[in-house]
């Protein structure tokens, strides 16, 4: 069934039905966007993200030595809707990739991949946004750091007090 369109079923069957992560053209993906049959996940860098994307994507960066964000993950497996993937177009692989991850490792089965991308979307003048309003991991990075700093504040004391009682202990030995 890979790269063929819907033409017998509706589309809400079609991408019901698939059997794989399957790559989209523009025409489709503008046809589940203005049916909000899915959700649009842009696979860039935040940077790109931030300079420009789909109207209404969410920031989801791949990398494949990264584990993703679970409750994310959670969320979109619940949302009950195809996912869409884009990157920057022809020579970028991060939609198919990330399409494949999630669908062989975390078990996303309505899920596709335009490989056209943001530049194609561009040009179309189809609906985009700039800025950050849904970049997943601005906020969630936020509270990761600072428990990060927690940790390593927390570390520091330890460390400190642990080697004061050491050097103690040992002056109160010796004499």
């Amino acid at each position: 069934m890979e790269g063929s369109q819907p033409v017998e079923i509706g589309l809400k069957n079609y991408l019901d039905s698939m059997d794989s992560a399957e790559s989209i053209d523009i025409s489709l993906a503008k046809s589940i966007y203005d049916q909000k049959l899915g959700v649009f996940i842009d696979a860039r860098e935040f940077v790109d993200f931030n300079e420009g994307h789909i109207t209404g994507a969410i920031n989801f960066p791949y990398e494949s030595d990264l584990g993703h964000n679970k409750e994310l993950l959670d969320s979109l497996f619940y949302a009950d809707k195809t996912l869409i993937i884009y990157c920057s177009g022809e020579g970028c692989s991060l939609s198919e990739d990330l399409s494949n991850d999630l669908y062989e490792n975390h078990n996303f089965y309505s899920i596709v991949y335009f490989e056209e991308g943001y530049p194609i979307w561009k040009e179309f003048n189809y609906p985009i946004k700039k800025g950050n309003e849904n970049n997943v991991n601005d906020s969630m990075n936020k509270d990761f750091f600072t428990f990060i700093d927690y940790i390593i504040i927390l570390s520091i004391i330890l460390i400190v007090g642990f080697y004061s009682y050491y050097t103690t202990s040992l002056r109160t030995n010796i004499i």
